[in-house]
């Protein structure tokens, strides 16, 4: 049946465009994360100046500063990750969904040809059985 099989091949296409839209908010999550990482390195790195460049950045305030510009950007990262994650949640849900409708389209296309076989069967064996009588 066309249909049938159309209605699979749609099926088939909407995952896969519901996996690579998913696929984006993965990438970006990796990347956030990785930013996170690379600002904690940068954070610890800070920390283990020596006792005279710490001294020196005290005394001009920049580790003031570079605290500050440290928690905002990774309260800025962490915001955007959170956001990312509940979109990346609300994909996942698209994605299983479009996934259960391949199943019930892969599961009736199976069904359909499994009864055309039979029906093929049947019929065969009929016109078998008949020219057997006929003889």
């Amino acid at each position: 049946m066309k249909n049938l099989e159309d209605l699979n091949v749609l099926t088939q296409m909407k995952y896969q465009k519901e996996q690579q839209v998913l696929q984006v908010f993965l990438k970006r999550e990796e990347k956030l994360r990785e930013d996170l990482a690379e600002l904690r390195q940068q954070e610890e790195d800070g920390r283990s100046l020596g006792f005279d460049d710490a001294s020196a950045s005290k005394t001009l305030g920049s580790d003031v500063l570079w605290a500050k510009w440290l928690s905002k950007a990774r309260s800025a990262l962490n915001y955007e990750l959170a956001q990312v994650m509940v979109q990346k949640e609300a994909q996942l849900q698209r994605v299983r969904h479009a996934y259960g409708k391949v199943l019930v389209s892969d599961t009736l296309s199976a069904s359909h040809k499994a009864q055309v076989s039979s029906k093929r069967q049947k019929r065969n064996l009929e016109n078998v059985l008949e020219h057997f009588k006929l003889r």
